[in-house]
């Protein structure tokens, strides 16, 4: 009879990476020495270089991924987005640079509130709305005749107090 191994972790994310020959022989080789496994090597490896990659744009600004680490991860995607794009724009990528966008600029007149609604109104995201919409926001920027769900969204979320 075989027995199982224990219940799977659900700590990390699974990457899949490629190495050429070389590199993935050392890793296995440092890995052996430090007494871990390959893809707990390659984990602590990143890690340990967020310690040494800047999040500026030049030399204003020395703080580190790792030192920011707290303000830019949230368990929430939304949030995560909208703390990047404000502290850090020039990170966003291509989806995110359209997602901020449509965040920004896009308005509706809301005939439930009797008033235009925004995601983002004087110079400050309206973050519930954004969390409250962001599948909508998401699907807006795939195209396909979304943006009427995304109005129909707003017009529900918008007069809900958060």
């Amino acid at each position: 009879m075989k027995r199982k191994s224990g219940a799977k972790l659900s700590r990390s994310e699974i990457v899949t990476v490629r190495l050429d020959p070389k590199l993935r022989y050392l890793a296995e080789l440092a890995s052996r020495k430090l007494r871990r496994t390959v893809s707990s090597f390659i984990e602590w490896s990143v890690e340990k270089s967020l310690q040494d990659v800047t999040v500026g744009q030049g030399n204003e600004y020395a703080e580190t991924i790792f030192e920011k680490s707290s303000l830019l991860w949230d368990v929430n995607e939304a949030d995560r987005l909208v703390v990047l794009a404000q502290n850090y724009p020039h990170l966003l990528n291509h989806q995110e640079q359209l997602l901020w966008k449509l965040i920004h600029d896009f308005s509706i007149y809301n005939p439930t509130t009797k008033r235009l609604s925004r995601f983002y109104d004087e110079n400050q995201p309206h973050l519930p709305l954004i969390r409250a919409c962001w599948v909508e926001l998401k699907a807006a920027i795939e195209g396909g005749g979304a943006v009427e769900a995304l109005k129909k969204a707003i017009c529900i979320h918008d007069d809900t107090p958060f």
